[in-house]
C-alpha cells in the first residue's frame, strides 16, 4: 500500500501544470513549404523565317526550282521534328530578278544606263 501512495503522489503534481497549459490559448500554427522543380515539355509551336531563291531561264523554270527547294526544306523539317508535325507556309514574297543587261531600268538587278 505504501508503494501505491507514492505513485499517486508523484502523478498528482504533474497533472496540475498540464491542466494550466490546456486553459491557455494554443499558439497559431503555420505550415511553410518551399520547393523547386523543373518541368520539360515539347514545344507547341515554332515560327521560322526561311528565305529561298529560285532562278531559271524562264519564270516556270524559276518557279519549279523554288518549289523543289521548298519541298526539300519541308522534308528536312519533318525528318527533324517527326511525322506528326504540321508545317504551314505563309508570307510568300516574289521579287523579279533580271539580268544585268536588262535595258528597261525596272525591277531588281536591272542596269541603269
Amino acid at each position: 500500500m505504501k508503494y501505491l501512495l507514492t505513485t499517486v503522489a508523484v502523478l498528482i503534481p504533474n497533472a496540475a501544470p498540464a491542466q494550466i497549459a490546456s486553459t491557455q490559448a494554443a499558439p497559431e500554427r503555420t505550415l511553410q513549404v518551399t520547393g523547386t522543380a523543373t518541368v520539360r515539355t515539347e514545344p507547341d509551336i515554332a515560327l521560322l523565317d526561311i528565305y529561298l531563291r529560285g532562278e531559271g531561264p524562264t519564270p516556270d523554270a524559276a518557279t519549279t526550282a523554288i518549289a523543289a527547294k521548298q519541298k526539300a526544306v519541308a522534308n528536312g523539317l519533318a525528318g527533324l521534328l517527326g511525322p506528326n508535325t504540321e508545317l504551314t507556309g505563309s508570307n510568300v514574297t516574289i521579287i523579279e530578278a533580271r539580268s544585268g543587261t536588262c535595258a528597261d531600268a525596272r525591277g531588281y538587278g536591272s542596269s541603269h544606263a
